[in-house]
């Protein structure tokens, strides 16, 4: 199925940071986010990673947030 992109992180394959980018990305997988990665069409060297929260990793950081929802 297809989900909602939440946001977008653009980076150069070029980045001498790839240690610490890779680091951040397995942080956000075990929180429970998905990742997709994906090249520019126009430039090899920038790479998309489009991230999605589902409703249960919403749910967990709004209940630690005491976040209300109003009910109908």
């Amino acid at each position: 199925g297809k989900c909602r992109i939440d946001y977008i992180l653009v980076y150069r394959k070029s980045n001498p940071q790839t240690e610490k980018r890779e680091v951040f990305e397995r942080n956000i997988r075990a929180e429970g986010l998905q990742m997709e990665k994906e090249s520019s069409l126009i430039n090899s060297d920038i790479i998309f990673v489009k991230l999605h929260a589902p409703w249960e990793v919403l749910g967990r950081y709004a209940e630690q947030m005491n976040v209300r929802m109003p009910f109908r």
